[in-house]
Formats: structure tokens, sequence, C-alpha cells
């Protein structure tokens, strides 16, 4: 399939509601399929005038990764400037996390810089093409990806506050490279693309050029499978869409309908949930563990499942996500009234708010030193209206404080007493009355503490 711009803009046209202004910004890499992307997008913009303003800009990714990086930023900043783009550099620092591969990471990397610049409502535009759709589905076939995996590259997705639209997924890069050198365009190429200890390199230089001389098609014969894959995986998301209809409240899932679903669809279901929530996607292996470790596990138990960067656990019938616990907040912290205190492990920031409601008598403070603790147990409350004092373990599961975060609750300590647990409860002997000038826990930035 030859390549024309005026494809470009059918896709366009295709994708996106005619005569509404965009905002639309390539990331340029300066090889062949971004520099193809932006002279072509450069000159459908020109056509889409009539219709209203379109702005159109070139963002390059500098990973630092080689020495020549300085040079590839200089050649896509004459290549923006040349069409009469607006370009960005954003330099990005990639670190490689244990299990992961240095290309792995730098894509996360410069996938999480392009989302933090984007505009609100703008259009990323990729430059990914058929080849490249060949060799992801092949990486995801090696992985032993499923539907979602094999879907590979999807046309158009959401990004950000925005849309991530990969317009050059029909066309094999030989016709981008037979649509630039007709037209004089020039690009760099990479030499970081001729390393194939890079899993995607090996397969480009080792692999497909064997597989394209017996099957010539495969590259379009793997587009339209994802293709399909991508169908099954809109029909798999509407299925979990329903379930989650059914099986949650507030957020959360419900173990005894959990239970009434055979183990695929609860697989299913459990990948969409976590996905809601920005999470990442447990693996098979976690999802083979789920009934046995957590849905079936005795009801006083509280078990926990976990991957990297995410976590399920279950509480009084119902499962819950969230991010992976940092490690326990540690010793006690000294506090100033008049100032906001940093709480560590990701907790949040503590203030004392001035208000005439419930809180902490200004009075009872004045002279005493203020420090937060965690939870060690014994510690004990008295309450106003209530008879004789109350542990904070009753208090915690009388509240349905999550019992993992109790001891990450901070306790505020006036002249070495406990005088408020967050803004939770307050100790009668510190608690303001009617009249009094009270100072007020605000707890911001707190993860999820109750059922």
């Amino acid at each position: 399939m030859s390549f024309r711009h005026e494809a470009l803009a059918a896709l366009i046209d295709t994708h996106f509601a005619p005569d509404v202004p965009r905002r639309w910004c390539v990331a340029l890499s300066a090889g062949l399929d971004s520099t193809v992307l932006l002279h072509a997008m450069s000159k459908v913009i020109a056509e889409l005038e009539p219709r209203g303003e379109h702005l159109l800009r070139a963002i390059h990714i500098h990973h630092g990764l080689y020495s020549d990086a300085e040079a590839w930023t200089e050649a896509a900043r004459a290549q923006a400037q040349g069409l009469g783009c607006d370009f960005q550099v954003l330099k990005v620092s990639v670190q490689k996390e244990p299990g992961q591969s240095l290309e792995d990471c730098a894509r996360r990397a410069r996938y999480q810089a392009l989302m933090q610049a984007m505009d609100e409502g703008e259009v990323l535009l990729t430059g990914h093409h058929q080849d490249d759709q060949l060799e992801t589905v092949l990486l995801q076939l090696m992985r032993g990806a499923g539907v979602a995996g094999l879907a590979a590259m999807p046309v158009i997705a959401a990004f950000g506050s925005g849309q991530h639209f990969r317009p050059l997924l029909d066309f094999p890069r030989e016709a981008l490279r037979h649509w630039a050198c007709e037209r004089g365009v020039e690009w760099i190429e990479e030499p970081s693309n001729q390393d194939t200890s890079f899993d995607r390199n090996y397969l480009r230089h080792q692999v497909l050029p064997a597989l394209m001389q017996r099957w010539p098609a495969a590259a379009r014969g793997a587009s339209r499978s994802a293709r399909y894959c991508g169908e099954a995986r809109g029909l798999l998301e509407q299925l979990a869409a329903d379930d989650y209809q059914r099986c949650s409240i507030d957020g959360d899932l419900v173990v005894q309908e959990l239970l009434a679903l055979d183990q695929p669809r609860v697989g299913n279901l459990v990948r969409y949930w976590v996905g809601r929530v920005g999470l990442p996607s447990p693996p098979a292996h976690v999802l083979d563990l789920l009934p046995e470790q957590v849905l079936n596990a005795k009801a006083q138990a509280l078990p926990c499942l976990s991957w990297q960067g995410a976590e399920i656990r279950r509480y009084r019938g119902r499962l819950i996500v969230q991010p992976t616990q940092a490690p326990g907040p540690g010793g006690p912290l000294a506090w100033r009234v008049t100032e906001e205190l940093e709480l560590p492990s990701g907790l949040g920031r503590l203030s004392l708010a001035e208000g005439a409601g419930p809180g902490l008598d200004l009075a009872a403070l004045e002279g005493k030193a203020l420090e937060v603790r965690f939870r060690l147990g014994g510690e004990k409350l008295r309450l106003a209206g209530r008879q004789g004092s109350h542990g904070l373990r009753d208090l915690f599961q009388e509240g349905g404080v999550l019992p993992w975060m109790r001891d990450r609750v901070p306790l505020v300590y006036v002249g070495g007493k406990l005088a408020a647990v967050g803004q939770f409860w307050t100790d009668q002997a510190f608690a303001s009355k009617a009249g009094d000038e009270a100072r007020v826990v605000v707890w911001k930035g707190a993860p999820r503490l109750v059922l």
C-alpha cells in the first residue's frame, strides 16, 4: 500500500468530528517514521485551515542514553522549524527497574513525559506503522499475552486529558520511505535501532527478514489479526463493565458476587477493575492465585495478593485494590501548631485549621510539645459522651478503618499524651467545647482509610 498525505486526512475525518479546530502534537524523534508523519501532517493542517484554526507542534524526547542524543535533538529541531511548527524538547531520566528491560523503561519514561506535556484535549500523534505492529504482535505472542496484548497498538486511544492517534498503522515502512525520498525529505537513522540486544531490534534485523521472505504479507496479516483482537477486547471490556455494575459497591468488588462467576470471567473483571483506577494490570499467575488465596480464604483472614505496583486485599466481604504500600512510617515527628507537617510513607500532610466546631482546645495546646506518632498497640482514648476509655483497636474496628491502614493513622500527642487520632477522634481532655477557640486536625492527601 502506497502512502499519501490525503490518506492521513481521510483517517482524521474518520476518527475526529469534522469542522472542529484541534491541537495536534507529533512525537518527533527525527527518524523516518515521525519525520514523514510531521511533514504529512503539515500538509493536512494547511488543507484543514478553512474549517477553522488547527495548531501543529512537535515534541522531541531526549533520553540522554546515547552520546549522539544532542545531534538527534538538533535534527528534530531543524525539521520542525523548517515546517514552521512549534518545537519542544523534553529531557527524561531513564531508571532501569528490576525485571524490566531498558527498552521498556525508556518507553514508559517517554510516554509519562509526553502525557504531562500535553494540553487539555490535544491529540498526540506517533509514527507507528504496519511493520511496528507486526513486531508488537510477535513480542506479545512471545510473552504469552492474551487478547488485550495481541490487539497490540490501537489506532486511537485515550491519553491523559487528550488522545493518542497512530494514523500510519496501515502503511508499511517501505511506503513511508518511498514517500520521503520522492519529496526529498531527510531524516536520520538512529544507531540505537541497530542494537540487537533490544528485543524489538532483534526481531527487526534477525527474524523479520526471513519471515517476510517466506510470507511477504505477514505485516498486513498481523495488523488484521490485531484489529480482530481489538474487537474481541472491546467485547470483553463491555462484559467486564456489565459485571462491574453488578459485582461492585463503591468501587470495591463483592466477594460473594465473584464466587458466582467462573474463573476466566473473574479474571476479565479484575483486570478491568484494576485498570479503572490506573494501576498496573495483574499478570496471569496472580489471577490464577486469586480464588484460592483471596476469594476462598477463611472469613477472618486478611489476605493480600500483590504484584509490581499494586495489591488486592480482602476485608468484610469486599476486595480492595490499591498501590503497593510503602514501608511503615516509623518514629515520632515533632510538630508545630502553625506548620503543615509532611507525613512519611506517602501518607499526606497534617495541619491544624482554625475552627469553632469540634476539635482540639487551643488553650490545651499552649506551652506543650506536639508530636505525631504511629500506633504501637495499647493506646486508649476517653471520648466525650461515652463511659470509660476505649482502645484504638476497638475504635478502629467500630469505625471500619481498614486493618492494614491502622498503624498508618497519625496519632497527635500533646505534652506526651494522646490527644487525637487523625481526623477521627479527640480525647475529651483535649476536646474543645462550645465557645472555645479550637484547632481542627486536617489530613490532606490521606490514602483510603475506611470501608
